[in-house]
């Protein structure tokens, strides 16, 4: 048997809730209990990720941030058309770890039960080709700060996290 649920949006406040679940052989006339209850959501949105790029290796952890996200066994992740585990965070974050993918931009979109996935509108994932550092000038500076270092390679990607830390600090 197949059954499609109807829209609950304006019965339902909380991320979950919890309904029972009847089933009829009769045409409508009776309902019987099935003893399950079918778990309403309300719908996730992502509105962004942090960082929005990656090797085309894989393995970069990315954050999702958002809302009405919620624990489940089923959390998964699609960069494009591959699937890749979630983690939940806390109703607003997620994270997921971006799978190998040839270079190019691809949506990014979650699912909270493994079946129904919400991309968010302009959300995408850019697979780079590692970046390499070819040399740095110049390799001492005053304790006092402020000397302008020049990192030179190739694949760096322009984006406002791209930075340089010397030491732990």
């Amino acid at each position: 048997i197949w059954c499609t649920t109807e829209d609950t949006t304006s019965t339902i406040s909380a991320i979950t809730t919890a309904r029972p679940l009847y089933v009829t052989f009769d045409n409508n006339e009776y309902y019987t209990y099935t003893g399950f209850k079918f778990n309403f959501l309300l719908p996730a949105t992502v509105v962004a990720l942090s960082p929005n790029h990656g090797s085309v290796l894989g393995g970069t952890v990315v954050q999702v941030r958002g809302t009405n996200f919620r624990k489940s066994q089923y959390l998964s992740c699609k960069f494009g058309l591959e699937e890749s585990p979630g983690r939940y965070v806390s109703p607003t974050e997620l994270l997921c770890v971006s799978p190998p993918h040839a270079v190019g931009v691809l949506p990014l979109s979650i699912s909270l039960n493994g079946k129904d996935f919400v991309v968010g509108e302009g959300v995408e994932f850019q697979y780079n080709i590692g970046m390499s550092v070819d040399g740095v000038f110049p390799r001492l500076g005053n304790t006092d700060g402020n000397t302008v270092v020049t990192v030179s390679g190739t694949n760096f990607i322009n984006t406002t996290s791209l930075a340089c830390k010397f030491g732990s600090n």
